[in-house]
């Protein structure tokens, strides 16, 4: 299925992340640089760079900050718990993999429970229209 060139962001679970909010404003932007490297990244959810986590260097020049910089704002969020670090070091998001796992699931389920047709229309010859 190809990349949507969107991806769901809730404004109260923003607002209202207590654990995100105490971070500095310059790692909350972090954040939403993480997270859009994280959409655009052929694993949904990790900021790799084909099969492999980028390095702190490469986030910095991807997110036009300076690597100290990256690697102050990164460590905070993952002591927020906003993205967190894998056995490999690859940063990710638990909440964007959780939400693309859950997509996918509905995504299989919708196409058992109609026949393929993601609208619930049943399949078959159209009526004929009266002219």
């Amino acid at each position: 299925m190809p990349r949507q060139p969107w991806f769901k962001f809730y404004a109260h679970d923003w607002l209202s992340n207590i654990e995100l909010q105490s971070c500095s404003s310059a790692a909350r932007g972090m954040f939403i640089d993480a997270m859009c490297l994280m959409h655009q990244s052929a694993r949904r959810g990790f900021i790799q760079l084909g099969d492999k986590p980028m390095s702190v260097e490469q986030i910095a020049r991807l997110t036009h900050r300076s690597t100290e910089d990256a690697r102050d704002q990164l460590g905070e969020l993952c002591s927020s718990t906003a993205i967190c670090r894998d056995e490999s070091g690859c940063y990710h998001s638990p909440r964007m993999v959780r939400d693309d796992e859950q997509a996918a699931e509905g995504r299989k389920n919708a196409s058992k429970r109609w026949d393929g047709d993601p609208l619930g229309k049943p399949l078959g010859k159209p009526k004929a229209t009266p002219n």
